[in-house]
């Protein structure tokens, strides 16, 4: 259940398992007759897979992810831009190397505390922080003494946002030294409506 209905928050729901999704505020009578259905299916063996496909299949969608590509063997930290519900995280997912560590915590309360090393838990692997532009001044201070650690714990960094970095370090509401060191490779996502052909598109807004 969710309060925010995206595409990301469904496609990452999908992905870990869910056997549904819902968006708030839920009827009692749905929530019910979900969890019921749910009940009577048989146990997945595996959670399911998801690709690049559920991006769509529109000439743009081939060119970005082309790009995606090019960029998931690299250690470089990425900064994915992009309307809500444009896929951002499954973009990060796709960069993330297999079979390393996963983090990707889903409030940034674990900031708050300097002594928190978000980067030596992700070591090996992914720091994954979706919306970046919802940090507090604190937790940007922490989050840059952090990202000198990346190259020590060979932790990759992915951030996403839906904001405008730029403008908003010009209005004195983002560090700029965070930018910059989070922001060394930009990717920008497209939007659903740079792509409304796609048969993607219609299938992730639930349209037949």
């Amino acid at each position: 259940m969710s309060g925010h209905g995206t595409i990301d928050t469904a496609v990452e729901a999908t992905r870990i398992g869910a056997y549904s999704f819902l968006e708030k505020p839920i009827a009692l009578q749905k929530l019910l007759s979900t969890v019921g259905l749910a009940l009577r299916q048989p146990a997945p063996t595996q959670p399911p897979s998801l690709s690049l496909a559920y991006l769509g299949r529109a000439p743009i969608i081939t060119e970005f992810k082309q790009r995606l590509e090019t960029l998931k063997t690299l250690k470089t930290p990425v900064l994915i831009t992009g309307e809500p519900g444009c896929g951002k995280s499954l973009c990060a997912r796709f960069l993330h190397q297999a079979n390393t560590p996963w983090v990707a915590p889903e409030n940034f309360h674990i900031l708050d505390d300097p002594a928190n090393n978000v980067v030596g838990q992700a070591a090996e692997g992914t720091l994954f922080l979706h919306e970046v532009g919802d940090l507090t001044p604190l937790q940007q201070r922490n989050l840059l003494a952090h990202t000198a650690k990346q190259e020590r714990y060979h932790t990759r960094l992915l951030c996403s946002t839906s904001r405008s970095l730029p403008r908003m370090v010009a209005d004195g509401d983002f560090d700029s030294r965070l930018y910059a060191a989070i922001s060394q490779v930009q990717l920008r996502a497209p939007s659903l409506r740079e792509h409304p052909d796609d048969p993607r598109y219609h299938s992730a807004l639930g349209i037949d």
